[in-house]
C-alpha cells in the first residue's frame, strides 16, 4: 500500500537556532523530512516504476548524500513529481524551470573567444562579490582537458568558486538557513544529473541568492554548456577546455 504524501513545509524564520551545531542538527532534520517527501512522491511516479530500477529501499539511508533512489531518480521522474519535488524549497519554481531548461536544452559548443569574452564578465563578477583572496585575473592559460597532458595540470586546480566560500565555522544567517538546507539537499542528485558536475547545482540553487551570485553561476553554467570551466591554480587562472 502507497503511503499517503504529506508535503513538508521548513518552519518561520524566527523559529530556526541561531548557532551553528543546533543549524547543522536543523539541516539534518529537515533533510529526513523532505527525503522521506521524496521518495513518498517516487513511490508513485510512473516513470519510476515503469523502469524497475528504482524501488524504494526498506530503510532510508541515514544520510541523503548516500541516498541513490533520491540521487539518480530525480532527473528519470516525470516532470509533475519533479516540480513537486522542488515547491518544498525557497523559490522552487524557478529552480524547476531551471532543472527542466536543462533536461530539455542542448549544448552549443564556444568557440575560444567567445569563452574568453564570457571569462571578462565572470572575473568582474567575482570582483563585484568580493574574492576571499586576491587572484590576478589577467593571468589567464587556457588548458585543454582532453590530453594527458592538460589533465595533469587540471588535477591541481580547484572551481573558481572556491573564491567566495565563507568561514565553515560560524553560524549561518539565519534567514538564509532554509536555502542553506535545500542547497545541500540538492547537490548530489543535480550533480548526478550533469554527469559529475556542479555548475548545474550552482546555477539551478543560486536561483535562491542574491543577484550577482545569481549572476555569476548563470555565466558559469553557460560556460560549461559551452564546454569551458574556470579553475584557479596557484598563481593563475586555468580556463579548462572539454568536449561538447
Amino acid at each position: 500500500m502507497r503511503r499517503p504524501i504529506r508535503k513538508v513545509f521548513v518552519t518561520r524564520s524566527h523559529e530556526f537556532p541561531e548557532d551553528r551545531v543546533s543549524q547543522n542538527k536543523w539541516i539534518e532534520t529537515t533533510h529526513k523530512e523532505w527525503q522521506s517527501y521524496w521518495h513518498d512522491l517516487f513511490d508513485a511516479d510512473t516513470s519510476l516504476i515503469a523502469s524497475g530500477e528504482f524501488s524504494r529501499p526498506e530503510s532510508l539511508p541515514d544520510d541523503v548524500r548516500c541516498d541513490f533512489r533520491l540521487i539518480f531518480g530525480l532527473s528519470r521522474a516525470t516532470p509533475k513529481t519533479q516540480r513537486r519535488c522542488f515547491e518544498l524549497f525557497p523559490n522552487g519554481a524557478e529552480m524547476h524551470r531551471r532543472f527542466s531548461t536543462f533536461l530539455s536544452s542542448t549544448s552549443h559548443s564556444f568557440s575560444e573567444a567567445e569563452a574568453l569574452s564570457q571569462l571578462t564578465r565572470v572575473t568582474a563578477l567575482i570582483e563585484a562579490i568580493g574574492p576571499n583572496e586576491n587572484v590576478d585575473f589577467t593571468k589567464t592559460k587556457v588548458v585543454r582537458g582532453d590530453n594527458e597532458e592538460g589533465r595533469i595540470e587540471l588535477s591541481n586546480t580547484d572551481c573558481i568558486t572556491v573564491l567566495l566560500e565563507k568561514d565553515f565555522l560560524s553560524p549561518h544567517p539565519v534567514d538564509k538557513l532554509p536555502s542553506i538546507a535545500a542547497q545541500l539537499f540538492l547537490t548530489e542528485p543535480l550533480y548526478a544529473a550533469a554527469g559529475h558536475f556542479y555548475q548545474l547545482t550552482n546555477w539551478v540553487t543560486a536561483a535562491m541568492s542574491e543577484s550577482l551570485i545569481d549572476d555569476l553561476h548563470k555565466e558559469l553554467y553557460e560556460l560549461w554548456r559551452g564546454g569551458w570551466e574556470v579553475l584557479l591554480g596557484r598563481e593563475i587562472v586555468l580556463f579548462a577546455y572539454r568536449s561538447v
